[in-house]
């Protein structure tokens, strides 16, 4: 849900490049008076003619830098008006002046604009009219750009759908001047939708306002692992030989979190972690980074040593102790960061992680028939409020809400977790890891999860998608994507209205078409959810069966395709450039057909199959589709068709 705050000036500092191309003028768009923006009889731009200029602080930062080049830019191409830029050096505010200011210049400086509490939230920010100056402010990191990117949003209908593409007013020449009060910061504050194409390109991400990739911005990494890393930072080589009890009975494959149950064996064993997480966050290539986690090894075993058995009939599960444990760490690493050294490695949002999987994915929480909630067992299996739980549910049914019974087992884990927990970390997935040509129809559950997991005190989210390897994905990922970004900003997002912008600004002429294809889709795919494809929804659900694709339903969205392919024909000689933008992306959606039909219907297409393989292999070659599955590479496939 949407957040009224104020915010702080931006304190971090990042170097971003920015050179996507405008695909289309954008969608027609509606932006509502309402109490963050009264309309005056007074302009920005007013026949092609603006007195506007841009102010940055004298001492700016990366930030505010690239937020002032955004806004001359994409400024610029709307409207053709170069804006100048000119910095704060003995400026303040008056009523006449006429200034679009960035940043904690002298200007905001003097213009006394009240700032809300809430204002160090991550990325947050603050638009603010006062007379005839905009003011523009952020918080944590990227607040002041993403200011900037809401302002183009609601003047010039600035959106970035792709890589490749945005939507973008042109030929304006008039720009009223609104009265603003907007306040506004992600509910996941720290959230990505996993998309190759965003990891690759830092600038799209951010105009996209999902920021961060797990790997470079979110996790601090030993021995390049950041989750399953329990006995990497407490190896077994180098300590079980003395120190039997910290390792897991009988194969020492995890730690034993209570080390046997021995007060000074464990005491050890925390000095021993802590003294190696202080190492970890020391790291050059841990600089920066938000979090540390201690997390379970890959497996599924546990330890069954006779104080863990019998913790684990006290509390059900194997996750007591680890919460003791985690607490007891974040607790000496709470006093490192006190000390001389720490206090330069210390942040306001450091959070200590673990991790609920495999066998540890059950907390120890029980169900109130009384209150029908879920709450801790007892005091003790509370995690402090920096200590957070990561949690990987890849059981759920992702096609499917958490509340549906085929989910209740796995929601009834996450409702224990949050139970004993102030914030969760989500590793969520919205594809099928085994069929990555085919699409994976979550997207009529996709906000209403989002919005469980919001509730629920999720605050990192990364929805993972088809893998760095992946960069093109056909199946409408690339739209999921997309819808991913904005639902980690706002779990209430209009659904409805971002389809239609975003097919109107992709698809352009081709939108009708393809929102057709796309729409007969998700019809079909509600047929094959209740029927025909038997416990359909997993991330490995077998779905690549000739009966689970009709070659009549295929026709059908083939045809859909070949219209919008003659839609954008005109633009091959008008404009070269937009055509092969819009062949792209049709092609995208395209190639999961010509798939099916080598796949399946190899005999109807008689002759015909080389002319489809060749279609294919231009397909996933120009949208750079690389992988049928992971570590099944499309090119091998193409060679084996090829020999056949």
């Amino acid at each position: 849900m949407k957040k009224f705050i104020s915010i702080l000036l931006v304190i971090c500092v990042l170097i971003t490049c920015f050179g996507c191309d405008s695909c289309s003028e954008t969608p027609e768009t509606t932006v509502n008076e309402s109490v963050d923006q009264v309309i005056t009889d007074r302009y920005i731009l007013n026949n092609g003619v603006t007195d506007y200029k841009i102010v940055l602080p004298e001492d700016s930062n990366d930030y505010e830098k690239s937020a002032a080049s955004e806004l001359s830019s994409l400024f610029n191409e709307a409207t053709g008006i170069s804006l100048q830029t000119v910095k704060d050096t003995n400026l303040t505010h008056s009523e006449s002046a006429k200034y679009l200011s960035i940043g904690n210049t002298n200007l905001f400086k003097s213009a006394n604009i009240e700032v809300d509490d809430e204002a160090t939230l991550e990325n947050g920010f603050q638009i603010t009219t006062k007379d005839n100056t905009i003011y523009f402010v952020g918080g944590n990191r990227h607040g002041v750009l993403f200011a900037v990117y809401e302002f183009l949003f609601r003047t010039l209908g600035f959106e970035q759908y792709s890589a490749d593409c945005y939507g973008l007013d042109k030929a304006v020449t008039d720009i009223p001047l609104y009265i603003y009060s907007v306040v506004d910061s992600p509910d996941f504050s720290y959230a990505k939708a996993e998309a190759a194409f965003m990891n690759y390109n830092a600038g799209v991400s951010l105009r996209m306002k999902s920021p961060y990739t797990y790997e470079g911005d979110v996790e601090m990494r030993i021995d390049g692992n950041a989750e399953h890393n329990s006995l990497i930072f407490v190896k077994p080589e180098l300590y079980k030989e003395e120190h039997e009890g910290w390792f897991s009975y009988p194969d020492a494959s995890q730690l034993c979190y209570v080390a046997r149950g021995d007060e000074a064996e464990y005491k050890l064993l925390v000095e021993t972690m802590v003294e190696s997480l202080i190492n970890t966050i020391k790291l050059e290539t841990n600089k920066g980074k938000l979090s540390l986690s201690i997390g379970c090894m890959d497996n599924h075993n546990v330890c069954n040593c006779s104080e863990c058995l019998d913790i684990r009939e006290k509390y059900g599960c194997d996750t007591a102790q680890v919460v003791w444990f985690m607490n007891d760490c974040y607790d000496k690493l709470m006093e490192w960061f006190e000390t001389e050294e720490g206090q330069q490695y210390y942040r306001d949002n450091f959070r200590l992680k673990t991790t609920f999987y495999a066998e540890y994915i059950e907390a120890p929480a029980k169900y109130n028939e009384q209150t029908k909630e879920w709450e801790p067992i007892d005091d003790s299996v509370v995690f402090r409020d920096g200590v957070v739980p990561s949690v990987a549910p890849y059981h759920v049914n992702f096609q499917l809400s958490l509340e549906d019974p085929k989910n209740t087992t796995y929601y009834n884990q996450l409702k224990k977790i949050d139970a004993i927990s102030k914030e969760m970390s989500i590793w969520w997935y919205c594809t099928n890891f085994s069929y990555y040509m085919y699409p994976y129809d979550n997207f009529s559950s996709m906000q209403e999860n989002y919005q469980i997991l919001y509730k629920m005190g999720v605050r990192e989210f990364f929805d993972e998608t088809q893998g760095a390897g992946q960069p093109g994905m056909t199946g409408w990922h690339m739209f999921k994507a997309f819808l991913s970004s904005r639902f980690a900003w706002n779990v209430n997002e209009d659904q409805e209205a971002l389809t239609k912008r975003y097919f109107e600004g992709y698809f352009m002429d081709a939108s009708e078409d393809m929102l057709k294809y796309y729409n007969s889709y998700r019809n079909f795919s509600q047929i094959q959810l209740n029927g025909l494809v038997p416990n359909c929804g997993s991330l490995y659900c077998v779905i690549g069966l000739k009966e689970y694709w009709p070659k009549a339903v295929i026709d059908e969205w083939q045809g859909y395709v070949d219209s919008a392919l003659e839609k954008i024909e005109k633009y091959k000689s008008t404009d070269p450039k937009t055509y092969d933008m819009l062949y792209k992306h049709i092609t995208m959606e395209r190639a999961f057909l010509d798939y099916v039909y080598m796949q399946f219907y190899k005999s109807n297409l008689g002759s015909g199959f080389d002319t489809v393989l060749d279609r294919f292999v231009e397909s996933v070659s120009i949208n750079n589709i690389i992988q049928i599955r992971p570590g099944v590479y499309i090119q091998d496939y193409i060679k084996t068709l090829r020999d056949e």
